[in-house]
């Protein structure tokens, strides 16, 4: 699958520089006539999946065809190079130990902290002169509170309380229970679909920055509600838990608003991406 979905990416982004020539199906065209393809397409980049490794005969004739100035790339590598993305059908847990050990960015996550909090502070100055005129804005458009409080989980899964400006009605979730906003989610009151747009709703968040739960880049902090649906459904889900969640991040901006398991399993590959090259 990870194949087909670098190839339909290839042929999607030519400014890529890459021309997809030939995917080969080992199971059902064999290895007898991958040379003659490399000389006739005059193939000059092989991607090779982790599957093919286990064939010796595939490996000996690909050791033969070096004399053609082929270079050669693992898929998930590869994946990763074109996408900016991991491809979480190619990895497995040798590849989260080669690839997020942790003890060498000890100091790049002091300095990051650092900064963060420098951030933080001068933010907060600058908007806390605007925090009464949308408060009020938010009192006179609907009832509720100002604030908005949600348990989300933050780094190695420990729990805290996100901080928002409320963009929902007082009673959103009480007769469906949580449930994932959607894009055109009628429980959003018109102020706050511009809070929204506009992410003025995410700044009280510069507190949770200043409290050390999150940090101002990382993966999105999840609900603990969708949190256990997803580490079920999404292999190596947890894995983003490593570092603090952010108040935007890579994922954010890579993929649209997330509202699926779907969805987060493609924002995972970005997470995963971000960590590794932090």
């Amino acid at each position: 699958p990870q194949s087909l979905e670098l190839a339909k990416f290839i042929e999607e982004n030519p400014q890529m520089g890459y021309e997809l020539k030939y995917i080969l199906d080992l199971a059902k065209e064999g290895v007898r006539n991958v040379n003659e393809i490399i000389k006739k397409e005059r193939i000059n980049t092989i991607v090779i999946t982790p599957e093919t490794y286990q064939v010796p005969e595939v490996i000996n004739m690909f050791y033969k065809t070096l004399e053609n100035r082929v270079t050669f790339r693992n898929l998930s590598s590869f994946y990763e190079q074109v996408t900016n993305r991991v491809p979480l059908g190619a990895i497995n847990q040798i590849w989260f130990l080669e690839n997020l050990s942790e003890g060498s960015k000890k100091t790049y996550e002091e300095i990051k902290r650092f900064y963060d909090l420098v951030f933080a502070f001068i933010l907060g100055l600058i908007i806390l002169p605007f925090v009464p005129i949308i408060a009020g804005l938010i009192k006179l458009s609907s009832r509720g509170p100002v604030f908005y409080r949600q348990k989300r989980v933050g780094q190695n899964g420990r729990t805290f309380e996100i901080i928002k400006f409320r963009t929902m009605r007082a009673d959103a979730e009480k007769e469906t229970g949580a449930v994932w906003a959607q894009e055109n989610d009628p429980r959003i009151t018109k102020l706050g679909k511009l809070f929204r747009k506009t992410r003025i709703d995410e700044l009280p968040q510069i507190w949770n920055i200043l409290r050390s739960e999150m940090s101002f880049v990382g993966p999105r902090a999840e609900r603990p509600e969708f949190q256990e649906k997803l580490k079920e459904a999404i292999p190596f889900y947890e894995e983003r838990y490593i570092i603090k969640p952010g108040l935007t991040g890579w994922a954010q901006i890579s993929y649209h608003y997330g509202s699926s398991v779907n969805d987060a399993a493609e924002k995972l590959q970005y997470d995963l991406y971000y960590i590794k090259n932090r």
